[in-house]
């Protein structure tokens, strides 16, 4: 996420380091990573993922268990109508608040269970709201700070700022989280002999 979602990996630590700052005895479950928190479904055979993050908040899913990947437990993404191979130990990061997913049936016999790193929408909250709750925030804010938070709801609910925050091609080139594609290696027609 830190080197493909550079603003949004930024967001989630800001976010997750003011949290933690002020609640010192709740330290996330994975420690090098943006995520505060981490939810196992433990199925038998778990099919869909429900969720509470922020529509332009990322998650991490990992499959796990015992099942045949090329005949089930693959990853449908039914906002971009597409059906993703998903064998155990794989993961997958996206924006799970704005694609719906869920997953393909496994055998009877067969176990598949999920890891999902992800950060609830409270804990941005907490961040934006001044190191408040959602319901101190209510009790004390000002009316500028009540008028700032219905700007900032009405962006989201456009997409504005889930779309401002994604990674452009442009930006990956020429920063520090840049990346290249190896040479290509020569095709016999164009070796020189």
């Amino acid at each position: 996420m830190r080197r493909f979602a550079f603003q949004i990996f930024h967001q989630f630590n800001v976010a997750l380091e003011a949290y933690n700052e002020h609640y010192q005895d709740r330290q996330p479950p994975i420690w090098y990573g943006p995520f505060a928190a981490a939810t196992f479904l433990l199925g038998p055979r778990c099919l869909n993922v429900l969720n509470d993050d922020l529509t332009w908040g990322w998650a991490a899913l990992t499959a796990l268990g015992t099942f045949n990947a090329d005949k089930g437990g693959h990853i449908i993404l039914w906002d971009l109508n597409m059906v993703v191979w998903f064998p155990e130990g794989a993961t997958i990061l996206l924006p799970r608040a704005l694609i719906r997913h869920s997953f393909v049936k496994i055998a009877p016999s067969e176990t598949r269970y999920c890891l999902i790193q992800h950060t609830p929408a409270p804990v941005f909250h907490f961040h934006k709201n001044g190191n408040r709750t959602d319901t101190e925030f209510a009790a004390t804010a000002t009316q500028q700070e009540h008028a700032a938070r219905e700007e900032i709801r009405a962006g989201r609910k456009n997409g504005d700022l889930a779309l401002s925050m994604l990674t452009t091609l442009d930006e990956l080139d020429g920063n520090d989280y840049s990346f290249h594609l190896p040479p290509r290696s020569p095709t016999p027609e164009s070796d020189d002999q």
